[in-house]
């Protein structure tokens, strides 16, 4: 999906159908198999209170790219970005509040965490351009 992205950004023309179509379809059959993962995590249908410490790194990880998976979907109608962005708010907020609530946060976490606090700032700001047709 990177590569892809990269590839449409380097070309002077403006991204083809095929290549959005391309793109949107990897980053949804990503999305899918991270959720597939954090689904499998899940019991009597809600995610624990607390991870279990072989997969709380990896659970948080998939909330984590599944956020910026989504971030980069590339969507031609306003309404369906800025409901997209909400969706990689609350995931970004997700990890956040949970290593808020859990200081013994798995090392090597630090910079998604900070990243993730950093994002949730910036979003609304960008949602709001979008909103004004000010941003893609």
């Amino acid at each position: 999906m990177d590569l892809k992205i990269a590839i449409q950004e380097e070309s002077n023309c403006g991204p083809t159908p095929h290549s959005v179509k391309k793109i949107n379809h990897l980053i949804d059959q990503s999305v899918k198999y991270f959720q597939g993962f954090i689904d499998s995590l899940k019991s009597k249908g809600s995610l624990p209170k607390t991870y279990d410490e072989t997969v709380v790194r990896p659970a948080l990880v998939a909330h984590f790219y599944i956020a910026r998976l989504l971030s980069k979907k590339i969507c031609n109608d306003r309404r369906e970005k800025i409901d997209n962005l909400k969706k990689v708010m609350d995931l970004y907020q997700y990890t956040i509040d949970y290593c808020s609530a859990h200081p013994d946060t798995p090392t090597g976490f630090e910079e998604e965490y900070r990243l993730a606090k950093e994002y949730v700032q910036l979003l609304p700001v960008k949602m709001d351009k979008i909103m004004m047709g000010e941003c893609q």
